[in-house]
């Protein structure tokens, strides 16, 4: 999976916080189902080697920084309730 957010390998602030919150709600949807997910894969390590690197899709920009929606699939109820650490 992957959540594209952006063009021309750019991403606004507002394109961010949306893409995090898209990760927050499916990855807080797959623990609620973790009896019946056997894995989720996320194609592609950083935004700069994606398949879709125009539309910034994964968890880390290209230079392996997270970014928010990293933050919204490692703690998905932290992140949608305001309480996630950074």
């Amino acid at each position: 999976m992957d959540v594209m957010a952006g063009e021309n390998s750019s991403q606004s602030d507002r394109e961010a916080l949306e893409q995090a919150f898209v990760y927050a709600r499916l990855f807080a949807l797959f623990r609620e189902e973790a009896a019946n997910i056997g894995w989720v894969t996320i194609w592609g390590l950083d935004d700069g080697t994606s398949w879709r690197s125009a539309f910034s899709p994964v968890l880390f920009d290209k230079d392996l920084r997270e970014k928010l929606a990293f933050f919204g699939a490692l703690e998905p109820q932290a992140f949608l309730s305001g309480t996630q650490r950074q």
